[in-house]
């Protein structure tokens, strides 16, 4: 049952084409691509790392809270905060996710051209900002913190979110490293359908979840 709730929120994290759009245009430069893309994708799997450690403590914190109404305020946030994120990719035009995804990908490929540490920063940097994919997350980790689950099950099952989380980067990064030949012929058909159909699909979960946590902040659940 918590698996099924989590499921679709970690499926919620991998939407994110302009982390993979700056992937894409590591993976395609000429100069050391794959150090440059295992660089970013060490400073991804930090941010996740932090990520999930506060995203567990504080929802832990808040559900051994004495007060009821704290619970009751986290998932009234949570539900505005995915609302507003539903709201804001509805009214998102195609030409504006794609100006972003051309301007973040520009400034990738003019990034940190001799030292491998600044891609790790900027993997870091980039997910500590990827707020659609981080209220996901955090989503998870309260539906997870809140269960029955025990510390370590608790531990595997952010573990788990984590991976899908960082998926979206990890796939280019194992097919380029197996399959440079044919990386590009793989690679850019998925990102240009994440592109044209992730938003619908992101519209679609974070309206859901939106629902489901500000039913649950007025009790109904």
């Amino acid at each position: 049952m918590l698996l099924a709730k989590i499921f679709p929120l970690a499926l919620g994290e991998m939407i994110s084409p302009v982390v993979l759009s700056v992937m894409l245009v590591i993976l395609s430069n000429k100069k050391s691509p794959l150090p440059r893309a295992i660089s970013f994708l060490i400073g991804m799997a930090i941010a996740v790392t932090v990520l999930g450690i506060i995203g567990l403590n504080l929802n832990n914190g808040i559900e051994t809270a004495k007060h009821s109404n704290v619970s009751f305020w986290s998932n009234l946030i949570l539900g505005i905060l995915l609302l507003a994120l539903g709201i804001r990719a509805i009214f998102k035009k195609p030409k504006e996710q794609k100006r972003d995804e051309e301007e973040n990908a520009k400034n990738a490929q003019n990034y940190g051209q001799k030292h491998l540490w600044r891609w790790l920063i900027l993997g870091f940097a980039l997910n500590m900002v990827n707020l659609s994919s981080i209220v996901f997350y955090f989503a998870a980790t309260k539906e997870i913190s809140t269960s029955s689950a025990n510390s370590i099950q608790e531990v595997l099952l952010t573990i788990f979110c984590g991976i899908f989380f960082m998926l979206p980067i990890v796939f280019p990064v194992i097919i380029y490293a197996f399959l440079p030949k044919l990386a590009k012929k793989i690679l850019n058909p998925i990102h240009s359908a994440i592109t044209t159909y992730g938003n619908y699909i992101n519209i679609v979960i974070l309206f859901s979840f939106a629902f489901y946590f500000l039913y649950k902040s007025i009790g109904l659940y």
